[in-house]
């Protein structure tokens, strides 16, 4: 079928081949901007820097220092695998929480960045800042007993292993239901990390675990991955035989392999909505039929019907757990679907960086610009411009967490402007913003989506913040149904 195709339509399959390409570029310079930004926020983190960074280089030369040749070789992969599971799991918890929180993948989206992508290109920024970081404990190895380059390669193969295999029981713990709140789960990680720097090694060094284990630590083995690990690292030290050594490498790999599976599959058990409509469509408006949305068993909202044309600026209103955000996040998931780009921007995001604001719109503007096939030579200066605009230009230099709650509400603005699709959702737009900005913020709705036809919902309850003026729709959330108000 492909050469048929080939043979009587060349140039059609040459155009369909050329942007396929093109767009396959286009995801993997997407990436690889996630990657570089994560890797250097990471730096920029005091706590990574001393667990992930300084204390490995410092247990490396204690153990130099204080051990034999012999027990060096089995101290040194669990300095490794300390690094990795640190990285891994303990690192990657908050991110990970962040990125499958769904405000926050919302944001994403609307750049055309899905979750997957997202959390891949985490992944591989791990992968890069382990292998930056295990230069130091390597180069330090090679003062005292180990030169061996074959060494390096197996056991820096064995912790990338541990590190992918730490970043997947993130997302286990991650993807539990949402009954299980955030302080548990972070229990859980600090439980499981506690049990993986003991028997993996990463305390005790595999040859002490064995010497006081004995057989309980190596069948342990074959369940326990950070076991698997210890005993991979001390039957090669050891010299063992290669089936026994493949025997715990096959075991290493299944456990590993059995809990992606695992996290996979929780990730379609626990999805948070089941929405059903009779009829959806965008076609320069947003028209929805009958929709009903459940929660579990829960029907949460019912006969929800919507029609919004381009150009109107809509309001949403509704009493406090209504249903409001509930409502925006399912038009929202319906439209990614629908590959129908939309900027969202609720009151409780937060980006949880300690890059500089600057550069976090840097990545969001270039992000945009591939997206559009538009250049990126004048990003700095078009970000600053947009800090300016903001009278953000004399915070450039701070991260998000150091700003004041109205300056914060600006950023997350800013980030919702740059991505300029056809609609945009603001939950509480001018929460925290004093009377000038919002007078700004509100000029620049008039002038930016009812002259340009494009669709603009607001959630707001702030009296000084006059949208009456501007908005052409108003509906409102009433005993879970939704009412066109007058």
């Amino acid at each position: 079928m492909l050469l048929k195709n080939i043979l009587l339509e060349p140039k059609k399959f040459y155009n369909n081949s050329m942007s396929t390409l093109n767009h396959l570029k286009k995801r993997y310079k997407i990436s690889l901007l996630l990657i570089i930004f994560f890797v250097k926020d990471s730096l920029l983190n005091p706590k990574n820097l001393f667990f992930v960074v300084l204390f490995p280089i410092a247990l490396v030369l204690l153990f130099g220092y204080t051990l034999k040749e012999n027990e060096f070789a089995f101290a040194f992969p669990s300095t490794l695998s300390y690094i990795a599971i640190s990285i891994g799991l303990f690192k990657s918890f908050d991110n990970l929480s962040n990125f499958q929180d769904d405000k926050m993948g919302i944001v994403f989206s609307s750049y055309k960045i899905s979750k997957k992508q997202l959390i891949t290109s985490y992944s591989f920024s791990c992968l890069m800042l382990f292998l930056l970081i295990s230069i130091f404990p390597i180069l330090i190895s090679f003062i005292f007993y180990v030169y061996d380059f074959l060494y390096f390669l197996i056991f820096i193969s064995l912790s990338l292993c541990i590190l992918i295999f730490g970043i997947y029981a993130s997302l286990f713990i991650v993807k539990l239901p949402k009954k299980i709140s955030f302080k548990i789960k972070l229990r859980i990680v600090i439980i499981f990390y506690s049990l993986f720097l003991v028997f993996s090694g990463s305390t005790i060094p595999s040859s002490l675990l064995f010497e006081k284990l004995g057989n309980f630590y190596y069948y342990l083995g074959f369940v326990f991955p950070p076991a698997g690990f210890a005993n991979l690292s001390y039957l090669i030290n050891a010299h063992s035989s290669i089936n026994e050594i493949c025997l715990f490498l096959v075991a290493f790999l299944s456990e590993i392999i059995f809990l992606i599976i695992l996290t996979y599959y929780l990730g379609i058990k626990f999805r948070k909505y089941k929405i059903k409509f009779d009829n959806f469509s965008f076609d320069r408006k947003i028209l929805i039929n009958n929709m009903s949305i459940k929660i579990g068993n829960d029907l949460i909202m019912k006969n929800i019907n919507v029609d919004i044309n381009n150009g109107e600026i809509v309001q949403l209103i509704g009493d406090n757990g209504a249903g409001k955000s509930v409502l925006l996040e399912s038009i929202i998931y319906k439209l990614s679907l629908n590959k129908i780009p939309v900027s969202y921007i609720a009151q409780e995001i937060n980006f949880y960086y300690l890059i500089n604001i600057k550069d976090l719109l840097l990545l969001f503007i270039k992000i945009n610009a591939l997206n559009t096939n538009a250049k990126t030579k004048n990003a700095k200066e078009y970000a600053l411009k947009l800090l300016k605009d903001f009278s953000l230009e004399n915070k450039s230099k701070k991260s998000f967490f150091k700003l004041s709650s109205g300056e914060k509400q600006k950023i997350k603005i800013i980030i919702g402007l740059i991505n300029n699709s056809d609609i945009l959702i603001f939950d509480e737009v001018s929460s925290s913003l004093d009377i000038e900005s919002k007078s700004m913020i509100l000029n620049l709705f008039k002038k930016r989506y009812t002259k340009n036809n494009k669709i603009l919902i607001l959630v707001s309850h702030d009296k000084d913040f006059p949208i009456t003026d501007i908005v052409t729709k108003k509906y409102q959330i009433k005993d879970g149904e939704l009412w066109t108000k007058k």
